[in-house]
């Protein structure tokens, strides 16, 4: 049981206590009265500002140098814009139709949309050039032609003989067909019968597909004349060995002399050339010795190891 007297010191104990806590609050504000009911004066906080000496960085901005880009921007808009009278209209953009492009090729793949590509050219870009200008479009790629800048083309659709193109700024696509149908013979020579034909070979080589080259009158000619010390000049060869087993398995082209004949034939250097017809590349004077006793050739397959993958480079070789 809880005597009363502890109860009655308790109760008399607290009471003292919260008197004295509501004393000392009466007299922290008497002490403070003046300044706790003071009105806040602006005007005299004003006065208490100065502005910062030209040459501190006292102040939260910077010199004006540094903000000469905003200025000109004008991001706050409260600049006036002068009209100087140099601005103009840009011309529109020139038409661009199905006579514009070329589809030289046409990878289809029936159960694989992201296989299927085509090789497309730019019909207008006539240049004399050893490579055919143009690449290798896939469904969904966007394009610009180098005769037409600032138009971008999609590729819609690739089907077997044909590929759909869209402006991007226009709804329509319009179609462009192979040009396998329609075969311009006024740069064809009959050759041996009157359906028998041959196109008229180009002064230099050039590739005419991906991996097949047509060689030009001129290069054949002059490779024709080269003796073997010449041609070896041109190309710098040595033997290359399979890692593995050792065995010579090729020429590797060590360098390519600048604006050679052999520079416009699709070779690079560290190009591995296996086989030339089927015949093992193994000894350049044999190999060199094996293609003059060909007689009048039309093709040459030349096999070659490229950055560690097979491929086959043709070239077709004009009539004497």
């Amino acid at each position: 049981m809880v005597s009363y007297r502890f109860v009655r010191f308790v109760l008399g104990f607290g009471s003292l206590v919260a008197f004295a806590g509501l004393g000392w609050t009466l007299f922290d504000y008497l002490q403070n009265k003046e300044r706790l009911e003071a009105r806040f004066d602006y005007v005299a906080l004003e006065r208490t500002f100065r502005a910062p000496d030209r040459s501190s960085l006292e102040g939260h901005l910077k010199e004006s140098g540094r903000y000469r880009i905003l200025h000109e921007m004008n991001i706050t808009g409260k600049v006036e814009v002068v009209d100087d009278g140099l601005a103009a209209e840009l011309p529109p953009p020139p038409p661009v139709g199905p006579e514009d492009v070329e589809v030289r090729y046409i990878q289809f793949v029936q159960n694989s949309p992201s296989a299927t590509c085509a090789y497309l050219v730019d019909a207008s870009n006539r240049v004399p050039s050893d490579l055919v200008p143009g690449d290798f479009r896939f469904i969904g790629d966007v394009f610009e032609l180098e005769s037409k800048p600032g138009v971008s083309l999609k590729v819609e659709a690739i089907r077997k003989e044909e590929v759909d193109l869209r402006v991007l700024t226009e709804e329509e696509p319009f179609t462009v067909r192979t040009g396998e149908d329609d075969v311009d013979t006024s740069g064809l020579v009959t050759l041996g019968g009157a359906d028998e034909f041959r196109p008229v070979p180009p002064q230099n080589t050039r590739m005419s597909e991906p991996g097949i080259y047509e060689i030009g009158v001129d290069d054949m000619k002059g490779m024709s004349g080269m003796e073997e010390d010449q041609i070896l000049a041109e190309v710098r060869m040595r033997k290359d060995r399979d890692p593995i087993t050792q065995e010579v398995r090729g020429l590797r082209i060590q360098g390519l002399s600048e604006d050679s004949i052999f520079s416009r034939q699709g070779l690079l250097e560290d190009d591995v050339i296996l086989s030339v017809n089927g015949f093992a590349a193994s000894d350049r004077s044999a190999l060199l010795r094996h293609l003059r006793a060909m007689k009048n050739p039309s093709s040459l397959e030349v096999e070659v190891l490229r950055f560690g993958s097979r491929r086959t480079l043709t070239y077709r070789l004009p009539r004497r």
